[in-house]
C-alpha cells in the first residue's frame, strides 16, 4: 500500500493544487456553490488563483502537499497573522473525496503546525467554513476548533453564503496527544 507523504508546495505545484483545489469543492460544494460554477469555471478560477500565489515567494505564507504514493491527495494553506484576536489563517484545507476519512485532514493540520512553530508565527489559529458543509464542520470540532462567529461572505461564484470562523487557541491543538 502507498505511503502519505507531506511536502511544501511551490511555485511548480500551481496546477496540482489548483485541480485538487477544484476536485475537493466539486464534491463538497454542491449546493454550497452553484452548479454552474463547479461544472465549468471552478478549475480555470482556481488555477488563475494558484498560478498567481504561488508565483512569487512570500514567507507569511506557505502550504503543504499531501500525496498517496505519486497521487496527491490534498493540501493546506496558511497565512501568517491575519487576524488581531484569532491570529493566523488556514486559508485552506482539501482532501479529494476518494481519499477522505483517511487521515489525512489531521496530518496536514499536524504539518501547518510544525511550520507556524518553526516561523514563529502567531499560534492562535483560525479558518473560516461555509454553514452548509457540515461534514467539515464536524472535523473542525473533532479537531478541538470553536465556531466563534458568523458572518455571510461573497463566494467566488457571485453569491453569498453563512460561513463560520473556526478558532483555536494554539496551533498545537492539531497535534493528538501520544
Amino acid at each position: 500500500m502507498p505511503t502519505l507523504t507531506l511536502r511544501p508546495m511551490c511555485a511548480e505545484d500551481a496546477e496540482i493544487v489548483a485541480n485538487l483545489h477544484a476536485a475537493s469543492w466539486r464534491s463538497a460544494y454542491r449546493g454550497i456553490l452553484s452548479d454552474d460554477y463547479l461544472a465549468s469555471d471552478v478549475l480555470l478560477e482556481r488555477q488563475s488563483v494558484w498560478s498567481k500565489r504561488l508565483e512569487v515567494r512570500d514567507d507569511s505564507q506557505f502550504g503543504t502537499l499531501a500525496s498517496v504514493g505519486a497521487v496527491p491527495v490534498g493540501f493546506i494553506y496558511v497565512m501568517a497573522n491575519v487576524d488581531p484576536v484569532y491570529g493566523t489563517l488556514v486559508d485552506n484545507l482539501h482532501v479529494v473525496s476518494e481519499a477522505r476519512s483517511a487521515g489525512i485532514g489531521p496530518r496536514l493540520l499536524a504539518a501547518a503546525t510544525d511550520g507556524i512553530v518553526e516561523r514563529e508565527w502567531d499560534r492562535r489559529v483560525h479558518l473560516w467554513v461555509w454553514d452548509a458543509n457540515m461534514r467539515a464542520r464536524a472535523f473542525y470540532a473533532r479537531m478541538g476548533g470553536r465556531e466563534v462567529e458568523t458572518a455571510m461572505k461573497s463566494a467566488p461564484d457571485g453569491t453569498e453564503a453563512q460561513t463560520w470562523r473556526v478558532a483555536w487557541d494554539d496551533a498545537r491543538a492539531f497535534i493528538p496527544p501520544s
